[in-house]
């Protein structure tokens, strides 16, 4: 059967310039020998091709800023070719004379991570103070440079992960997206780290902050989808909001399968590693090959990818309750 990805996640960058309490990314740095900006247009136009467009480029890191010209270059192929793109960033490095660039010609969606309303707590969980400001700044700027430009083509939304110390503010979270004028915010949940090498059932820092009251988690998730009913704003659907409640109850391994990765994802990484999901290896302990080496096409249709995408179909980890899973 033909496996045709909507989602195509091109990885610009492993390293990351905060050091998130929730992920190890901080500690990665890139090879000397990584993909050239030549393999992300190939990548672009192959995408194209067996899409026509329908789906989504996803540029993602680490901290894509860190290359910053890597990332506009790869969007003005996207843009020229007619494809929607994504942008996850933590929005403190975005230089300002980029600003009016974004808004004119950068990503389709421009999602910052804003885990909190209250500065120390974000601050704490991207392991630099200061962060707070700075990303609410650079939204605030590209808000007004797009309100002056009466240019709605870039949508500038919110993502947050939820967790015991904000699962009790989600209204004062969605409150303060909106004073900032975007265009919408989407809820994550803590997971364990699959960019460690430690088991998640021994993630340190996902066990502290993890729901100590799930009754009270899942009521207050209750909340959320009678609001987000009612509300566009919040970009959830109400069967995602259930399966976090789901996930709530049981965070190792869910009772059902909801990972859809093997169906709908493709990821390339900077050294041009093709996966499924992040964690990957975890599940079929190999990658499923390299596009230096031999053609996206023939990675993706092969015996090996054909026997990973089956073993992932009845994966339940945790991490399928990730939003980029579902």
């Amino acid at each position: 059967m033909k496996y045709y990805p909507k989602l195509l996640f091109l990885e610009i960058t492993s390293e990351c310039n905060l050091r998130c309490k929730q992920c190890f990314m901080w500690k990665l740095k890139d090879k000397e020998n990584r993909l050239d900006p030549i393999d992300y247009y190939d990548l672009v136009k192959w995408f194209k091709s067996i899409n026509n467009g329908v789906g989504a480029i996803i540029l993602t890191g680490g901290e894509i800023f860190l290359k910053s010209n890597f990332v506009f270059s790869i969007l003005s192929e996207c843009n020229k070719l007619n494809i929607e793109s994504v942008i996850n960033t933590n929005g403190t490095l975005i230089p300002i004379d980029m600003h009016l660039e974004l808004i004119n010609n950068g990503p389709s969606k421009l999602v910052f991570s804003i885990d909190s309303q209250n500065a120390a707590l974000h601050d704490y969980l991207r392991g630099v103070k200061g962060t707070f400001t700075k990303v609410t700044s650079t939204i605030k700027q590209l808000i007004a440079l797009r309100n002056k430009s009466h240019s709605n083509r870039c949508k500038i939304y919110i993502s947050s992960i939820l967790l015991d110390e904000n699962i009790n503010d989600i209204d004062t979270i969605i409150s303060f997206a909106k004073s900032l004028e975007i265009d919408g915010i989407v809820f994550q949940v803590l997971s364990p780290s699959f960019y460690s090498n430690v088991k998640i059932e021994d993630d340190i820092f996902f066990k502290k902050h993890f729901f100590k009251d799930k009754d009270g988690a899942c009521a207050e998730i209750d909340k959320l989808i009678e609001f987000s009913m009612k509300d566009d704003f919040i970009l959830n659907t109400s069967s995602d909001l259930m399966a976090i409640k789901e996930y709530i109850r049981s965070p190792y391994r869910t009772i059902r399968v909801f990972c859809k990765a093997n169906e709908q994802n493709l990821i390339i990484d900077h050294m041009g590693n093709v996966k499924y999901c992040y964690n990957m290896e975890t599940i079929f302990q190999e990658l499923v090959g390299n596009i230096r080496f031999n053609s996206i096409s023939d990675i993706i249709y092969s015996k090996k990818s054909m026997e990973a995408r089956e073993r992932m179909g009845f994966c339940n980890l945790s991490c399928g309750i990730l939003n980029c899973n579902k």
